[in-house]
């Protein structure tokens, strides 16, 4: 079998879609966690410590 042959078969499986829909809904949930982030829980820790939280940060 060849290259072409086997990912036409693995794309009909529906496999690809499947992995497609996953990465869409990891990006959007990654953009919620983000926001729940920065405009729930970090105001909330800088009201209680007295602290404003957004000049700290950490880049990776």
């Amino acid at each position: 079998m060849g290259f072409m042959k086997e990912f036409r078969d693995f794309a009909m499986k529906g496999n690809l879609v499947d992995i497609a829909v996953a990465f869409v809904m990891g990006g959007a949930f990654g953009k919620v966690v983000s926001s729940l982030t920065d405009k729930i829980v970090s105001p909330l820790i800088g009201m209680v410590g007295g602290t404003d939280l957004t000049k700290y940060g950490l880049t990776l």
